[in-house]
């Protein structure tokens, strides 16, 4: 395959805008609706070249916004996940449940990508290319919270994401989808 690499676009996503857009998500997902607060955090993505905090409820459906935005995007969307069991997870989810096809570990529309691997100098150097070109769609901080319940320890790469992001890939939008904690009731 031959990747088409173009810059950003910026939407101007509304309400009158759903229904198109649900049409879309059939086609490509196969859900006939956006659950609660899908369709506002998508239209809050696109319609703004800001950073974006997506935080929902487990299983109400982070992953499939970020999923649909890369397909709305001409670039690539760079997903930094903790473990490359998490990857081959999304992966697996992504082909079987979606037909997803458009998707591997380090190539075409949505490049998954663990800590460790963003700090290669090599691959650094090519991300450098990239964000200078701003040929890369957005960076999606995925399962950040394990940073908050293991400790820095869990993953010590995550410490210099930060840095990298910040220095390496500065024209990119970066995306935290991020679970909200159920509590239990008293």
């Amino acid at each position: 395959r031959v990747m088409w690499f173009e810059k950003n676009i910026l939407y101007d996503l509304n309400s009158a805008n759903k229904k198109v857009l649900e049409l879309f998500l059939s086609e490509a997902f196969g859900y006939e609706e956006f659950l609660e607060g899908q369709f506002e955090a998508l239209q809050a993505m696109l319609n703004n070249e800001c950073h974006s905090l997506c935080i929902m409820p487990t299983a109400a459906g982070k992953s499939l916004i970020f999923y649909f935005a890369s397909l709305l995007q001409a670039c690539p969307t760079i997903v930094l996940s903790p473990t490359d069991i998490l990857i081959y997870d999304q992966l697996n989810n992504l082909k079987k449940q979606h037909g997803f096809d458009n998707v591997i570990h380090l190539e075409y529309k949505l490049v998954y990508l663990t800590p460790t691997t963003f700090m290669n100098r090599d691959f650094i150097l090519e991300i450098i290319k990239l964000n200078f070109e701003e040929f890369i769609a957005n960076v999606v901080l995925d399962e950040v919270h394990c940073i908050s319940n293991w400790s820095h320890d869990f993953r010590p790469e995550y410490l210099m994401l930060s840095f990298n992001l910040n220095y390496f890939v500065d024209k990119v939008r970066s995306i935290f989808p991020e679970i909200l904690p159920v509590l239990p009731t008293i």
